[in-house]
């Protein structure tokens, strides 16, 4: 059995009833109208997939009619066949984009067959949409994750050039602490070498103030009526020297004194 929903319109009552009869049998679900304005005004029970017009009109009409029911959403995409006693009238049918053209009187297998074919083509453009529609689909969150992506790259980009900047600033902190280490270990060497010298000096200074001090005290142990500790510290010959002396000048005191 085959699926799907069909419409028929037909002002021909007994020509409707024995299209809606056939394809029923087939197992499609059929609705029926007697006329196009009918069909797009009134509400459907469902969205037809073929819709079946038995036109005898002029081309003017076919094409009026044509863009009329293909202006419309919910009949964009479905499938029209026109039937007709004007076999003349199928070239231009076609030309004007209805999808089949068939001509009264015809053979009710071939009506099957085409209106199944139609249907066969209908199937295949809803699966093809659908398709289109989930590659779309993918394709648009495949661009929301590349755009993701790249900007996650973005991100890590821009990290990453902050980390090196932040490296070379550290780079440069780190060679000036380096070089106040070398500067304060350079004063700081000079410091101990200042106050060693410093030391020295004072060490120097104060022994020669301990000597001096110790000479003071050494010599306010010699008293003036001291002859032991006076020789002591003099030596013979000096005492020797200064004894003669004092012989000396007391003889010449002596020969004055006589001569006078």
């Amino acid at each position: 059995m085959d699926e799907g929903n069909i419409l028929i319109v037909d002002d021909d009552l007994e020509s409707l009833e024995w299209m809606a009869g056939v394809l029923g049998q087939c197992g499609y679900s059929i609705e029926t109208a007697k006329s196009a304005d009918e069909a797009v005004s009134r509400e459907l029970k469902s969205m037809p997939d073929l819709i079946i017009f038995d036109l005898s009109a002029p081309n003017s009409d076919i094409l009026r009619l044509t863009k009329t029911m293909r202006a419309y959403p919910e009949f964009s995409l479905n499938k029209i066949v026109i039937v007709s006693e004007e076999k003349k009238m199928g070239a231009a049918v076609l030309e004007s984009g209805i999808d089949d053209f068939i001509a009264r009187p015809f053979d009710r297998e071939e009506f099957v067959l085409r209106i199944r074919n139609q249907m066969r083509i209908k199937r295949l453009e809803d699966r093809l949409i659908v398709s289109n529609n989930g590659l779309r689909k993918a394709n648009t969150e495949l661009e929301n994750k590349c755009a993701a992506l790249q900007w996650q790259i973005e991100s890590v980009k821009k990290e990453k050039d902050d980390l090196e900047l932040k490296n070379a600033r550290l780079e440069g902190l780190n060679r000036k602490l380096k070089r106040k280490k070398i500067t304060i270990r350079t004063i700081g060497w000079f410091l101990v070498l200042f106050l060693a010298s410093a030391l020295a000096a004072a060490f120097i200074f104060g022994m020669q103030q301990v000597f001096r001090g110790f000479y003071k005290f050494r010599d306010s142990l010699y008293q003036p009526m001291d002859i032991e500790h006076h020789l002591k510290r003099n030596s013979t010959e000096n005492l020797k020297k200064e004894f003669k002396e004092n012989i000396h000048e007391e003889q010449k005191s002596g020969k004055k004194q006589n001569e006078d």
